[in-house]
């Protein structure tokens, strides 16, 4: 069994509070989904009015240039399940 399909297989067990967003070139285990798209539904940006649609948090140490964003997994799957619903 390859490392995808494991990965696939436990995401499918395991439901997380947060997911960190993938490498760059990657992709989340739990979605498919990209680093990039990730990140533009998480950050204020034009694409999303400066209001994202999905809830994450970054943990910085103070006076650090680099953190970790973490996306709050529930938030991520209703608004993946909003479209889902609209594209119907």
């Amino acid at each position: 069994m390859s490392t995808s399909e494991l990965l696939a297989e436990n995401s499918a067990k395991i439901k997380p509070e947060f997911i960190r967003i993938p490498k760059k070139g990657s992709f989340c285990p739990y979605t498919g989904l990209g680093c990039d798209t990730i990140f533009r539904l998480v950050t204020p940006c034009k694409r999303n009015g400066f209001k994202p649609p999905v809830r994450s948090v970054s943990l910085r140490p103070r006076g650090s240039a680099r953190g970790t964003r973490l996306v709050n997994y529930d938030s991520l799957m209703a608004y993946l399940n909003s479209q889902t619903a609209t594209a119907e």
